[in-house]
């Protein structure tokens, strides 16, 4: 790497013909530093965005077919590490729009069924550098809203994924992401819950006549002499409902079903 007081002047380059080694490509301080800027401390991202821009400059990268001849190294520069990171789209804002918009797609994409799709968004999450952290939390809400009931064994892929990437951390996560994020996409659906979850979280937020219901009598705890004098639990029994002949539901609420539309 060259200092950046040295500029962009090939002039005042040191003379690398005099080294045990010939180096094939050499990079300014200045633009290390704007790339580091520029990806905010990811090394994920700005690695790959500079190994995009060796890439492209190509020919200081190659061999030289054995000839003994001296060839000057070839500069990588500002403007190559920026195109670099045009062509690799991987410069990424987690805090932006497109951090917002692809988790959005992933979501839609493992909802719908569509596994190419699935994994195709995760896998450019990864690829941009995303918290792998993040893709496995959201895909644990995934696997409760969308898939819920219809397969339970979801909800413990996704929270097994996160224990899984957490204990080996990138690069060796990136399956078992797309593990995840296929396996929810071909899983069955179904949202029942997550809907009858909303409709009850509805009516108790929206309830607007006076304090909460009580807690049924037979229903509550007595821990103590008291509680039981009060006829906390009394007639409280284990069968099912069907056949207890207690309701479970607040006075009042006796005939509310939110697994119904």
């Amino acid at each position: 790497m060259v200092p950046e007081s040295v500029n962009n002047n090939v002039d005042q380059l040191p003379d690398y013909s005099k080294l045990p080694f010939i180096p094939r490509t050499i990079i300014h301080e200045e633009t290390v530093r704007w790339l580091a800027e520029t990806c905010d401390g990811d090394a994920r991202i700005g690695l790959n965005s500079l190994q995009l821009a060796l890439s492209s400059v190509g020919g200081g990268a190659a061999s030289n077919g054995g000839s003994s001849n001296y060839e000057p190294p070839t500069t990588v520069s500002l403007q190559d590490v920026r195109e670099g990171i045009k062509k690799s789209h991987l410069l990424y804002d987690r805090k932006g729009d497109q951090h917002y918009d692809i988790i959005s797609a992933l979501h839609k994409s493992i909802r719908a069924s569509d596994d190419n799709a699935a994994l195709y968004w995760a896998t450019r999450m990864i690829a941009s550098g995303e918290d792998p952290r993040y893709i496995c939390r959201r895909m644990i809400r995934m696997a409760s809203e969308d898939i819920g009931l219809a397969d339970t064994n979801a909800l413990q892929v996704a929270t097994a994924t996160l224990a899984a990437v957490q204990s080996v951390g990138l690069p060796e996560a990136d399956c078992i992401i797309a593990h995840c994020a296929v396996y929810l996409a071909r899983a069955p659906k179904s949202r029942a819950l997550y809907d009858a979850y909303r409709r009850c979280r509805v009516s108790i937020d929206e309830w607007k006549k006076g304090p909460m219901p009580a807690v049924p009598l037979h229903l509550r705890n007595a821990p103590t002499k008291l509680m039981k004098d009060l006829q906390y639990g009394a007639g409280y029994n284990l069968l099912h409902k069907d056949q207890s002949g207690l309701s479970y539901m607040p006075e009042g609420l006796e005939d509310e079903n939110y697994f119904s539309e």
